[in-house]
């Protein structure tokens, strides 16, 4: 009897922490974060960066994300809960030619139209697309904003 009260309290306790961790997930703000590009997923194709290329979101309809050589940015906005629209996105610098993963990344990302965040992973998404980042702990990654 003691082992079965000991087992059932051990899983209520699990439940409840998961519970919790589930719901502080979905209240987290995308824009008091950096989060550094993890992969670019194009229907069954899935491509690595080959650089860091880090994205801030500077505040609720600016954004700001480095490329391997120039900064990109725009604005976006988002009405509902993980709905995000991206109203304008292009090169803020050109020192030179984008890769052509840069290339890629604004294309692509202008497509966006959902947002999860799954742990410390922020998921961007459409129709055959999904574009995934991490969150920095120590938030300390440097944009180059010129």
């Amino acid at each position: 009897m003691k082992l079965k009260i000991i087992l059932l309290s051990v899983c209520f306790l699990l439940f409840s922490v998961s519970g919790c961790e589930k719901e502080s997930n979905e209240n987290i703000n995308i824009i008091n974060f950096k989060w550094r590009l993890e992969y670019i997923q194009i229907k069954q194709n899935k491509y690595k960066p080959p650089t860091d290329y880090v994205l801030e979101f500077l505040n609720d309809s600016l954004f700001y994300m480095n490329l391997s050589i120039n900064t990109a940015g725009g604005t976006y906005k988002m009405k509902d809960k993980n709905k995000i629209t991206i109203l304008y996105y292009s090169n803020l610098t050109e020192a030179c030619c984008e890769s052509e993963f840069d290339n890629q990344l604004v294309n692509n990302f202008k497509k966006v139209k959902e947002y999860r965040i799954y742990g410390k992973n922020l998921i961007f998404s459409s129709e055959n697309l999904s574009i995934g980042f991490k969150r920095n702990a120590k938030n300390n990654y440097k944009l180059k904003h010129k």
